[in-house]
């Protein structure tokens, strides 16, 4: 043990490296693990709650968001309200808004806010250029790492633990948007998730950004590549740390495949 806190301090010392904690996999912390994650299953129906998003409502259950407009007759630009109750999965007749629900505000009002420049500057004290939008986050080049950090638990297909990434870092360390897109979600409504933001990229490709002690950005909002979207925390989870996912279609990636 001795030898390998040597071996890691040389290695750090020496340039910034990417670290496991292998000891968050096994089967005597496994309790720590899922007190902040609990497995959500899909009920038939869904009551929209003050907050809530087309998106977000997708995102907690896994599915694409077109699906469950289709499923449910919304229209872009996918307004739905607090009370309206919603169809989690195919078959039967779409859901109609209720009459109390013609007359309520929306569950989320999008924000107008247009693009934002990130502030951070460079070394000789100038503005950063705006990053250009990417044309599709399918290129796997497009990605960005979040923020920097030690890595706490990686990806494991079918562990609702384990959808993404966490990575441990200082309280206050600015989260950055891992691709341009438009916040679709800013929060804390989805529990286990803590304050969250969810990017959607194009179609197929939203990033999920958890546990952060504040957002930065509102729905509706354009976000570039790397720009400031939150600071991390640990609003929902054991210990300060960033949780980060790649959702394709409805569904957790590894984000270990796509990021540099």
């Amino acid at each position: 043990m001795l030898g390998l806190a040597w071996w890691l301090a040389a290695c750090a010392a020496t340039s910034p490296a990417w670290v496991e904690d292998r000891s968050l996999h096994s089967g005597k912390t496994s309790s720590r693990k899922s007190s902040y994650r609990k497995t959500v299953r899909r009920p038939a129906r869904y009551t929209v709650r003050k907050g809530d998003t087309l998106y977000s409502i997708a995102f907690r259950y896994g599915l694409r968001f077109q699906d469950l407009a289709r499923w449910n007759g919304i229209r872009k630009p996918y307004v739905i309200y607090p009370g309206q109750h919603l169809r989690l999965k195919p078959g039967g007749k779409t859901t109609k808004k209720t009459a109390s629900a013609k007359h309520s505000k929306p569950a989320v009002t999008l924000s107008t806010n247009r693009t934002v420049t990130s502030s951070t500057g460079n070394k000789s004290g100038g503005s950063r250029k705006p990053v250009k939008k990417p044309r599709g986050v399918q290129n796997v080049k497009v990605w960005r790492w979040p923020l920097r950090g030690r890595l706490l638990s990686s990806f494991k297909a079918g562990d609702p633990a384990r959808q993404g990434i966490n990575i441990a870092v200082k309280a206050g360390t600015p989260v950055r948007a891992a691709a341009g897109g438009k916040v679709v979600y800013s929060g804390n409504g989805l529990r286990g998730f803590g304050e969250l933001v969810i990017i959607k990229h194009n179609d197929r490709w939203l990033t999920a950004y958890g546990h952060n002690r504040k957002r930065k950005v509102k729905e509706g909002q354009t976000v570039q590549a790397g720009q400031v979207i939150a600071e991390a925390g640990n609003s929902e989870a054991p210990q300060v740390m960033l949780h980060f996912e790649i959702r394709k279609d409805g569904k957790p990636v590894d984000p270990l495949k796509y990021l540099p």
